[in-house]
């Protein structure tokens, strides 16, 4: 701990040792328990809350148990023992951990043992105030000799707790792994809430940045996304001396926010989600992201992009770029003309059915949306037209400042059904608009491109199911349309064959489109053929939306869309860090066979 506690920049810390006295309930040893190099400091990577170190100056080598811990006389319960040898870098997050649950445990396994151990321990501090600081353990065991010591010292002038009209936090730590420097993508947090800490989620919540370099704090904007509450209570419990057992399980709150998340390459940033205010004033965060009309035919921008969805589906209709105002991406040249069709299938005698068919009255579904100034969310579900053996979803995501969408899509089977096509992952538009296509090669490394323009009608080019994106573009009038696959999966209750041979393929006739045969014997040899598709079968998609400017010759055309690709599939790794409650019990865990529960010494 001290070789990077006291030299790191994350640390805004006063070493304070002032008053370091002992005073021994029952004797460890011939001498005291002593403490020394009492330490503030403000969250970082390895430990993301305010806190405080102090050292501990053990009577002699042995385990040590935190019988009481307290600042100013308030109980302080998040802490860990960090040994001299352990190895710490308070830019990195922390790895080891221990349950809190052991703080109940009866293992006959040995403990770690310390010679002059570094206690750490959330303090919600605040600057210039004065702490007085109060440490019982014991040695060899809950049971063993008792020491209690006591410093005091003074917090420094900068770097303490945000704003003291929210009395919670919790700690999200965002690490970047693939080597991509990061502004402003979007972090989902989930978080979990005694009930009566948090009021109004959408009014009360804030995210704050803190950076641990410079020691400052700046609020983000945030978006809750989800909200759940579990009411179930318990009832009481006994054990054989008519002692009221802990709760297994009590009241619990859950919230996901999202907010705008910046950190350099293979670095971690802290962001602090404070609440616990409940007279908080509603935040009112500017915002690029504006929706407009009736629904499903809504029409959606930003910075980067006009788009409009589909009147009758909520499908992907028409887009326009904004740095090229007087080209529209569509398609309308057939069925109802949306640029996004699928999922589809065709399964004869009936006709070719698409999600894009969906018309209310007729063909209903279900539908939901999620509005607010970072994150506009369009769902919906239902039948596929014509077909009730399949239940389909679709989903679009905008983002306000960001050049991309996300579509996500998924089909379960609920009953087996006999199918010449079953499709996804697919955008069709009229063959004038783009006169390219482009891929990344998977086999040779490297982009290819196809002129469309001499293609006979029905002419396709096929790529691997897993290629990382394709685009469409017209380089002469500069824009395009690409695709990144985030994520494809398909699986099954029943059966083995859920997909055959499943490739992504690109294909020209009035219109051009790519999208995923799942199972395609129209498209082979024999178009006659049929594949049955089992009960249980499940087809999920997900894919990043890039309307692009063409900028530069050659393959250079292709730099925005490959840094995207790569970073979008290397997603910011999220960890949260919440604080123990002071009405936190350690429950028993349930078995099956209580007399068996694997801790007992065999």
């Amino acid at each position: 701990m001290r070789r990077c506690l006291r030299s790191s920049p994350c640390f805004l810390l006063a070493t304070v040792l002032v008053c370091a006295c002992s005073a021994l309930t029952e004797p460890c040893a011939a001498q005291e328990l002593k403490l020394s190099s009492l330490e503030f400091h403000s969250p970082c990577p390895a430990v993301p809350y305010y806190h405080f170190t102090v050292t501990l100056g053990l009577p002699r080598v042995d385990t040590v148990h935190i019988q009481q811990l307290e600042a100013n006389a308030a109980p302080v319960l998040d802490y860990f023992l960090l040994s001299e040898d352990e190895p710490f870098d308070s830019d990195v997050p922390r790895e080891r951990r221990r349950m809190v649950i052991a703080r109940g445990l009866k293992s006959t396994r040995p403990e770690t043992t310390y010679t002059r151990p570094t206690l750490v321990a959330r303090l919600d501090w605040r600057e210039g105030v004065s702490y007085a600081l109060s440490v019982t353990l014991s040695l060899g065991g809950k049971d063993g000799p008792t020491c209690t010591s006591a410093i005091e010292g003074k917090a420094p002038a900068k770097g303490g707790y945000w704003n003291p009209a929210w009395t919670h936090y919790q700690s999200v730590v965002v690490s970047e792994t693939a080597g991509i420097a990061r502004k402003n993508e979007p972090v989902y947090a989930s978080f979990l809430f005694y009930p009566d800490t948090l009021t109004e989620p959408s009014r009360e919540l804030r995210v704050v940045r803190f950076d641990h370099r410079a020691g400052t704090h700046t609020e983000v904007p945030c978006q809750v996304v989800d909200t759940s509450m579990v009411d179930s209570v318990e009832l009481p419990m006994y054990d054989e001396k008519g002692k009221q057992k802990p709760a297994t399980y009590v009241p619990t709150k859950s919230v996901t926010v999202v907010f705008p998340a910046s950190v350099g390459a293979r670095e971690s940033a802290v962001y602090l989600a404070f609440y616990g205010n409940a007279h908080a004033a509603a935040p009112d965060f500017t915002s690029d992201l504006k929706v407009n009309g009736e629904a499903p035919g809504l029409t959606v921008e930003n910075a980067f992009y006009h788009l409009k969805l589909h009147k009758d589906s909520g499908m992907l209709d028409e887009l326009t770029l904004k740095s090229k105002p007087d080209a529209t991406f569509k398609h309308k040249k057939e069925t109802n003309g949306a640029i996004q069709w699928n999922p589809d299938c065709y399964a004869p005698p009936r006709p070719w059915v698409h999600l894009s068919d969906w018309l209310p009255g007729k063909y209903d579904y279900e539908y939901e949306e999620l509005r607010g100034p970072l994150v506009f969310r369009t769902r919906r579900w239902g039948e596929m037209p014509m077909m009730p053996e399949l239940l389909c979803s679709m989903e679009y995501e905008f983002y306000a400042g960001l050049p991309y969408f996300r579509m996500r899509s998924t089909m379960e089977v609920r009953h087996q059904v006999d199918v010449e096509a079953l499709r996804n992952a697919e955008v069709v538009f009229a063959r004038e608009i783009f006169t390219e296509a482009a891929w990344w090669d998977l086999l040779g490394r490297r982009v290819q491109t196809r002129d469309l323009r001499p293609a006979p009608d029905l002419t396709e080019w096929t790529m691997p199911a897993d290629t990382p994106w394709l685009a469409l573009l017209d380089r002469d009038r500069g824009y395009g349309f690409a695709g990144i696959q985030v994520s494809s999966a398909s699986a099954g209750l029943e059966g083995r064959l859920r997909t055959l041979n499943p490739y992504m393929y690109v294909t020209v006739g009035p219109w051009i489109y790519w999208t995923r045969a799942l199972a395609y014997p129209y498209g082979g040899t024999n178009p006659q053929q049929l594949v049955r598709i089992v009960r249980g079968s499940v087809f999920a998609e997900e894919w990043a939306y890039l309307p692009f400017e063409v900028i530069g010759k050659g393959d250079r055309v292709f730099a925005d869309v490959q840094r995207l690709q790569e970073a979008i599939t290397h997603p910011l790794h999220v960890k949260v860090d919440a604080p123990i409650d002071p009405r936190m019990e350690v429950p028993e865990e349930l078995y099956i066979e209580p007399t068996a529960t694997g801790w007992e010494e065999k």
